[in-house]
């Protein structure tokens, strides 16, 4: 038979597992979903403070570098939780509810991931001729080129 998910994860990402039934970890998806966006876009998607550059990320520097940065699901998860004030007892991070809402806007198409089909490139920055966005617009492009 033909495999569509490599794991529980990833099923939960694709929106074939509902999200309210997860009883344990939700690391593992978000994880997933961090891989997909740098931190930049996450911060201006949900007004939140990752660190761009520093000792929590070991990376410092400007330009691509800093843009590509990724941060891990716990990361996101624990960022979202404090900006919204969804705190345990304790002063913890309620890590579980804010994941669930980050997956939650992943699998309703809020926060919206796409990739290439095979055979298309991504062109590097500065090569297109398609003017970039506006540094406070919120919206990135992706400047595509067939390869084949």
């Amino acid at each position: 038979y033909p495999r569509f998910a490599e794991s529980k994860s990833h099923m939960v990402t694709s929106g074939v597992l509902p999200i309210n039934h997860l009883t344990n970890n939700v690391r593992g998806p978000l994880d997933i979903i961090a891989s997909h966006f740098s931190i930049r876009y996450l911060n201006r998607f949900y007004h939140l403070t990752l660190p761009l550059h520093g000792e929590s990320t070991g990376l410092e520097g400007e330009g691509k570098a800093k843009e590509l940065l990724r941060c891990s699901g716990k990361q996101l998860a624990k960022a979202h939780a404090v900006q919204r004030g969804h705190m345990l007892m304790g002063g913890r991070a309620d890590e579980m509810r804010a994941g669930r809402k980050i997956l939650k806007d992943y699998v309703d198409g809020k926060l919206c991931y796409c990739h290439a089909p095979p055979g298309l490139t991504i062109e590097q920055p500065g090569t297109s001729n398609v003017p970039d966005c506006d540094e406070g617009s919120g919206e990135e492009k992706l400047v595509l080129d067939y390869a084949g």
